[in-house]
């Protein structure tokens, strides 16, 4: 399975991910390959999703306590029916 299999980052950004010990990893030697598990990428991925969820809840809940959804956008709206 290639890099493309499951697209979580740029292989920069991946790198960076690595060496910051967010996604373990093990070489077959000092300057090998890098081998990652399938379910450590897959933890990773989960944990992502998870705090992503959780923002996202979070800002939500914010913008109803400030009646952000409580406004009327109708006449906005009525502009691009033309």
């Amino acid at each position: 399975m290639g890099h493309a299999f499951w697209h979580i980052a740029s292989q920069r950004t991946l790198t960076r991910m690595l060496d910051a010990g967010m996604i373990p990893y093990t070489r077959m030697g000092e300057r090998s390959y890098r081998f990652l598990r399938l379910s450590d990428v897959t933890d990773y991925k989960r944990r992502r999703d998870e705090a992503t969820s959780k923002a996202s809840d979070e800002m939500r809940s914010i913008a109803d306590e400030d009646g952000a959804y409580d406004i009327d956008y109708s006449d906005y709206l009525s502009r691009f029916d033309k």
